[in-house]
């Protein structure tokens, strides 16, 4: 979810919260080492003060992509970052790794204070957190729409709002 390679300046006080996922590729993701961009000049966009809270639900399969990566910047290693009431588990197999560099904060695998870049560290839980389990809305986008074509805008459902009928569609009106 932030993705960069190389670069400068700056993103801090940013929260996270409220978020439902169903077989994601990866939930949490901060990649600054991102191989679909060309690295550009820069020791790195420094992050801080980043909050991710009240996560639930599923990735596809946690042991190639798992829940939680936050790979930062060597030249400006990620400080106070914060993951707190997360509970997301695999669809596929039986356990789900979790993957920190050069990141500093509270929560999983962020290395506490701040300091200089480290290495990768990585480490695998094959237990379930209670509460994983997300609900899901009648009309949840399905699966499978490819990154080649636009996504579609569903009609928006009376769930959302609960009791009140949408007025008109604004997403995508044409």
């Amino acid at each position: 979810m932030i993705k960069s390679n190389g670069g400068s300046g700056s993103v801090s006080d940013v929260a996270f919260e409220n978020f439902i996922g169903h077989a994601n590729a990866y939930s949490l993701d901060i990649d600054q080492y991102w191989a679909s961009m060309s690295a550009v000049a820069g020791a790195g966009v420094q992050l801080s003060n980043i909050r991710f809270t009240n996560w639930t639900g599923t990735e596809a399969n946690g042991a190639q992509r798992g829940p939680v990566k936050v790979v930062c910047a060597d030249g400006a290693p990620c400080t106070d970052l914060t993951i707190e009431d997360f509970e997301m588990w695999t669809e596929t197999g039986s356990s789900q790794t979790y993957s920190c560099r050069s990141a500093y904060g509270e929560g999983f695998c962020l290395k506490a204070g701040t300091g200089k870049s480290y290495a990768a560290v990585t480490s695998t839980v094959k237990t379930a957190p209670t509460g994983y389990q997300a609900p899901t809305m009648p009309d949840d986008l399905k699966a499978g729409f490819g990154t080649t074509v636009s996504i579609p805008v569903p009609t928006i459902p009376t769930t959302f709002f609960p009791g009140a009928t949408p007025m008109s569609r604004l997403a995508g009106s044409q």
